[in-house]
């Protein structure tokens, strides 16, 4: 195909409009173009000569002829080496060199070009790909850190846990491990402990976690860092050794049948040593177990029994209730004078302003107020109402019975004194006022065990019988095994 040529009458004035020969050659070759563009898969068979007419009459430019003449020859050129990029393309022998600028100039993007980023996918990596992370082992000399809040629990001096206040308790604490195992423990050395109280015994595993080689000992962690870390991460599990009571049930049922049922016992072995190890009687069919040999008692013997404690109408049980079954009171009422006395303590303006005192050293019991606390703590039991503000009401509740009343017992502003300081009265003073996160055991633990010595000495154990038979529910074929509320308790 050959190059159509086109070109104006001479105007009136004898000069060729240049500007006029400039569109027509523009409107030329806009005409080629969709002839061009040809559907996918499209093949041109044969390309015809386009007609032009044009009847566009542009006035000649009054610019310079010599600025316009040089403007013209710059761009016919530039058509020139256009056109002839789309006439190669039209008979199939377009390069790249010479494409059409028109066809291959991408979209404009405030007045300059901007590449057309490449679409990619994200392609999940299949399981075989990825790398499995083993675990850190905690072993000794390994690294480890644990953070405050579980680091203070288990330590056992004071000189140790004074170190720990005004942290908060994600912070970690690093340390090396000295020696133990998952049984027994581990004995790890802390840095930023005191000198001499550096070495502490962390008992559950679970405390601890180890630091990896090069991994940075942060301050703290951030936990929605450290749930993506442990979602993506993929620990292998080491194989675990075959406990013996598995073992031994594994042995005896893969014998053969003919064996098994002529067997006539069943050595359960349930530890690593020699005499760890039940023996079963296998009864045969139609044996049955004539005799019991288990001694159910049908009485109580108190140990140490009075003979006064002999049930009547004159008895009066909230005293038999704290001489012999409650742990011991005395002086509790002096004790908690001394906790609110102190500014530390949350009800000090209340014992000021109110002048609440619980010693009565005037009295024939001094303890007498502490004991009717006590004694209330145990009525509202028996109470339908729920806080402590409803069981000071007094009046038509609404209900089958008026409301409680135990104003006319105590007041309310004195029973709350006693909630407050009643814990303390068994503990050592260093327990008394601090922070909630910061309390232990320690604090109502001897309670606790006064409470069982009275006990033991009440009264004598003849028989100990299971209340509830339990065990752990694992399905096999399921994930919650059917259950429409099941839960994990760890």
């Amino acid at each position: 195909m050959e190059d159509a040529t086109v070109t104006e009458p001479p105007s009136s004035d004898g000069s060729s409009s240049t500007s006029s020969a400039f569109i027509d050659r523009m409107h030329h070759r806009m005409n080629m173009i969709p002839s061009i563009l040809q559907p996918l898969g499209a093949v041109v068979v044969e390309q015809q000569e386009v007609a032009i007419q044009s009847d566009l009459s542009v006035q000649a430019a009054e610019d310079d002829p010599e600025d316009d003449a040089s403007v013209v020859a710059a761009v016919a050129a530039i058509i020139d080496d256009g056109a002839a990029g789309v006439v190669d393309g039209v008979l199939g022998q377009e390069t790249e060199d010479t494409a059409p600028p028109i066809l291959a100039a991408p979209p404009s993007n405030s007045g300059g070009s901007r590449k057309r980023g490449v679409a990619t996918t994200a392609c999940a990596t299949t399981s075989s790909s990825k790398k499995k992370k083993v675990a850190a082992q905690c072993r000794k000399g390994a690294r480890v850190k644990v953070t405050r809040s579980n680091l203070f629990h288990v330590l056992e001096h004071d000189e140790q846990r004074e170190t720990l206040k005004g942290y908060g308790n994600s912070r970690n604490y690093y340390g090396r491990i000295l020696s133990g195992s998952g049984k027994q423990g581990y004995n790890i050395y802390f840095n930023d402990l005191p000198a001499g109280f550096q070495d502490v015994t962390i008992k559950r595993r679970i405390l601890i976690t180890v630091v990896e080689d090069g991994e940075e000992e942060k301050e703290h962690d951030h936990v929605n860092q450290l749930a993506a870390e442990d979602l993506a991460e993929i620990t292998q599990k080491p194989a675990q050794k075959e406990l013996p009571a598995k073992e031994s049930i594994n042995k005896f049922c893969s014998l053969e049948t003919d064996i098994l049922s002529s067997a006539k016992k069943f050595n359960l072995r349930w530890g690593p040593g020699g005499d760890e190890v039940i023996n079963w009687k296998i009864l045969a069919d139609g044996e049955h177990i004539t005799e019991d040999p288990l001694d159910v008692p049908n009485s109580v013997d108190y140990v140490s029994a009075d003979e006064d404690n002999e049930l009547s109408d004159d008895t009066d049980l909230n005293d038999l209730f704290f001489e012999q079954f409650f742990p011991s009171v005395v002086g509790h009422a002096k004790i908690i004078d001394e906790f609110h006395a102190d500014h530390r303590s949350p009800f000090h303006s209340t014992v000021t302003n109110d002048k609440i005192k619980f010693e009565d050293p005037e009295a024939e019991d001094p303890d007498w107020k502490v004991k009717q606390a006590y004694t209330l703590m145990i009525a509202a039991a028996s109470e339908i109402e729920n806080g402590v503000e409803n069981l000071w009401k007094r009046g038509p509740s609404g209900g089958r019975h008026d409301y409680p009343d135990f104003g006319k017992y105590m007041p309310i502003n004195h029973f709350k004194v006693f909630q407050a300081a009643a814990p303390y009265c068994w503990c050592e003073k260093k327990h008394w006022y601090v922070e909630k996160r910061d309390r232990s055991w320690e604090i109502f633990g001897p309670c606790l065990q006064q409470m069982n010595s009275r006990r033991s000495k009440l009264l004598r154990t003849r028989l100990l019988m299971l209340d509830e038979s339990m065990s752990g529910w694992r399905p096999k074929t399921s994930k919650l095994g059917g259950l429409p509320k099941y839960t994990y308790e760890p």
